[in-house]
């Protein structure tokens, strides 16, 4: 008697494997073009909320006692304000922020009323460069960084 040779066949052809690898490897594609994008936005989020935080802090240094603090800096890691805490300011630093490498500041008035800060540089994220803080939280965002 002879067997039937269908009958015995276990697996996979090759043909068979190669669809399925073409297959999860087109999905895998869709799905890193489409998260690409929620990182960038996730990383433009953390920039704009790390330069709001330089708000209070510029606030502090403008209202020390016993005198007014200068709002100063123009590096990630410069001190915020000229009055330290021991005397009733802050020190508070510009934020060192991760999402764009070396962080560059201007401060615009600081020994003023009227200071802003804008981030000047970020190479990473170029769309949120010019980002400026004043007194009242951020008063510039550049369109491609909203």
């Amino acid at each position: 008697m002879k067997k039937n040779m269908c009958a015995n066949k276990h697996g996979f052809t090759l043909i068979e494997l190669l669809i399925v690898i073409a297959i999860i490897g087109i999905l895998a594609g869709v799905i890193l073009v489409s998260t690409s994008g929620a990182r960038q936005k996730a990383a433009i989020t953390s920039i704009k909320q790390s330069m709001r935080s330089i708000s209070p802090a510029g606030l502090v240094c403008r209202g020390a006692t016993p005198a007014p603090g200068d709002v100063q800096g123009a590096a990630a890691g410069d001190l915020l304000c000229s009055v330290d805490a021991a005397s009733g300011g802050t020190d508070a630093v510009l934020p060192v922020i991760s999402q764009c490498g070396t962080a560059v500041y201007t401060v615009t008035d600081g020994n003023t009323e009227e200071w802003s800060i804008a981030l000047t540089d970020c190479p990473s994220v170029a769309a949120c460069a010019g980002l400026t803080v004043d007194a009242t939280g951020l008063s510039i965002i550049p369109a491609a960084c909203n």
